[in-house]
């Protein structure tokens, strides 16, 4: 009898971390959001040392290796003003410019603004074009950034031009996000 009661409580105990398990596997989908009609799921997520969330969005079916274009919004909550960001951020990015970056700054707030960038690095078949928006949204402390990265294939006729057809529409949508991230 109570060899048949232990091995009861084993199987009992087994189902429930089997079902916990399953439960857990079969959870609720990665969160989502959406830019230029497009959705973007959740695919990394990352919190630094000093408490700086990072959270990257990607299409269905591309990873982090293989992609073509990506949402990236960051969270620096210490951060005071953008300067403490922005300024550390280009310099890092500075290495790999494949022309000047540009510089857009908001009309109706002070502490909003995009960076343009196309960037390069030795050995990769590709240009990464990039819009990222820093701002301090009321009633979220620090800075935050929204990004959208785009990978261009190097062709012989290359036009990154082609990217400036669609710059006011994605302004527009990396102004009216405002993600909570996730940890």
């Amino acid at each position: 009898m109570k060899k048949s009661f232990s091995i009861l409580a084993l199987v009992a105990i087994t189902l429930v971390f089997l079902f916990t398990g399953a439960t857990i596997a079969a959870g609720p989908a990665a969160p989502s959001l959406t830019f230029e009609g497009t959705k973007y799921y959740l695919a990394w997520k990352d919190v630094s040392a000093e408490g700086n969330l990072t959270n990257e969005y990607l299409k269905k079916g591309e990873t982090l290796e293989e992609w073509t274009t990506l949402i990236g919004v960051r969270h620096w909550p210490a951060a005071e003003e953008l300067s403490d960001v922005v300024a550390p951020y280009v310099e890092s990015m500075r290495p790999y410019y494949v022309s000047n970056a540009e510089i857009y700054t908001s009309q109706e707030a002070k502490d909003d603004i995009v960076i343009e960038m196309f960037l390069g690095a030795p050995g990769r078949p590709y240009v990464e074009y990039n819009l990222h928006r820093f701002v301090i949204e009321k009633g979220t402390p620090g800075v935050k950034a929204y990004q959208f990265a785009q990978r261009i294939p190097l062709t012989e006729d290359l036009d990154l031009s082609e990217t400036q057809k669609f710059l006011e529409t994605r302004l527009n949508q990396l102004k009216a996000f405002k993600v909570t991230l996730h940890r």
